[in-house]
């Protein structure tokens, strides 16, 4: 009798359940879920199950993902590169009479601070999202805005008292800009060539900054060629092999560039309709041919230069439609 009442007193277990799971475990106090908990859960999900956030198969628009703003706030960077080119644009206009160390000094401390921030926002963020949705050209913003610094140093370095401590600096600024494209250059191609193309957004019009990205750095050792300094010097053939590089390099982006966009136009059907992207394309083309010009003189090869006076008609072409298609934008 005393063992037909402990059979009825104990718990009866489902097969579903299994034993020793109660309904607190795996939860904190008063039964909510830690972090740890949520990580793990995380670390077990694979890209485009139901509920991953940044995995291909995520409901919803691209930005679902709450993590892509450190991945693609790259574009942030266009504020750095926009105020060198602004002391750059002063320099050519006003000559001496320009106060170019004032944004000279601003778009270093700009420089400085986006960078950092943006690294260190990318790297702790948590969790990442897959590569094909986490890069877009926009990295490639990471050499321009570092090169816009160094070619604006070339023009107000006899400005201040250590003009050669000024080139040198500059010179530094070209090489990391250089190290910034191979890293990106890399991580483009792997998900260029290794991931589908599955959405007709992933072709969009900022990688055209591969182009130029290459261009302003072809544009930036054109300056530091044309320097005297002595720190250029001992380095005068390591710099003219090099921009030989960057400037093919740019010059075979182009033409790749105009066909992958026509696929994305005439084969994925993406609406023909004005994008801010587009302004990415009038960017590397105008830069091309400020660059050919540059490096034309510098590597003393006159017969670049019809290059640089046909390719001004195209960049010019290419801003007046966009300009044209953001005024008629609805």
């Amino acid at each position: 009798m005393h063992v037909a009442e402990r059979q009825e007193e104990e718990p009866v277990v489902s097969d579903l359940e299994p034993p020793g799971q109660d309904e607190g475990e795996g939860k904190g106090a008063g039964g909510e879920r830690d972090a740890g908990d949520e990580r793990r859960e995380r670390a077990g999900r694979r890209p485009g199950d139901v509920g991953d956030p940044c995995g291909r198969g995520a409901p919803g628009r691209v930005d679902a993902c709450p993590h892509l703003g450190p991945a693609r706030g790259a574009v942030v960077f266009t504020l750095g590169a926009a105020t060198a080119g602004l002391g750059s644009d002063g320099r050519l206009m006003l000559g001496a009479h320009t106060p170019a160390p004032a944004p000279g000094f601003f778009a270093v401390g700009l420089w400085v601070v986006l960078l950092n921030a943006w690294f260190a926002a990318a790297v702790m963020v948590d969790p990442k999202p897959t590569l094909d949705r986490g890069i877009d050209g926009s990295w490639f913003l990471l050499t321009v805005s570092t090169q816009s610094i160094a070619v604006l140093g070339t023009y107000i370095a006899n400005q201040f008292s250590a003009p050669e401590q000024v080139i040198f600096v500059c010179l530094a600024f070209y090489m990391l800009g250089a190290m910034f494209y191979l890293w990106v250059i890399g991580l483009v191609l792997l998900r260029w060539l290794f991931y589908p193309m599955e959405r007709k957004e992933a072709l969009s019009p900022n990688y055209w900054i591969n182009s130029g990205a290459m261009a302003i750095t072809t544009l930036a050792g054109a300056r530091l060629i044309a320097t005297t300094s002595a720190h250029v010097a001992s380095l005068a053939h390591f710099l003219t092999a090099f921009n030989l590089l960057f400037w093919a390099t740019a010059s075979w982006w182009i033409p790749l560039l105009f066909i992958v966009n026509a696929w994305r136009l005439l084969v994925e059907r993406f609406p023909l309709r004005y994008e801010p992207g587009y302004w990415s394309m009038v960017f590397p083309l105008g830069m091309y041919v400020a660059c050919t010009w540059a490096y034309a003189q510098s590597a003393d090869m006159p017969f670049l230069k019809p290059i640089a006076r046909g390719g001004i008609f195209v960049a010019w072409a290419a801003w007046a439609v966009a300009w044209a298609a953001w005024r008629l934008r609805r």
